[in-house]
């Protein structure tokens, strides 16, 4: 999820033999690897609409993908993720300390604006996650 230009995780993991399909909203995202990692498929769309058939992956990766994603809508994505999961699958995901939506005006994140296509303009107070894991699976 959030395959950026698909370098460093989709090319190792597709490297490694895995078949690997990305998804990222950004379609320049989506153009470059599709030339950088050949053998797998990308494609262009929103990760909190996509529609993945139940059990269609052994794992799903969202490194830095999830802070991009306003806070209301990221359960509702993790419980479709795990939809996505076939039995036994794993989640890898990074998720960050607190909320960040896409903009950094105290230069923590290194300076400057990063446009969100969910138009979230504003930082959150801290997010624990762990409030969702409520149920086993």
């Amino acid at each position: 999820m959030g395959c950026g230009c698909g370098i460093p995780v989709a090319r190792d993991l597709s490297d490694a033999g895995h078949r690997v399909t990305g998804i990222d909203i950004s379609e320049v995202q989506v153009r470059r690897p599709r030339m950088l990692v050949p053998d797998a498929v990308f494609v262009h769309g929103d990760v909190t609409t996509v529609e993945f058939a139940p059990a269609s992956f052994n794992a799903v990766v969202a490194m830095y993908a999830l802070i991009h994603i306003p806070w209301e809508q990221q359960r509702a994505l993790l419980e479709r993720i795990v939809a996505w999961l076939r039995p036994g699958g794993w989640f890898l995901g990074t998720m960050g300390h607190r909320a960040w939506t896409g903009i950094d005006d105290d230069g923590s994140a290194g300076g400057g604006h990063v446009v969100e296509p969910h138009g979230r303009r504003r930082h959150q107070p801290a997010l624990d996650h762990s409030v969702w894991s409520d149920r086993p699976g």
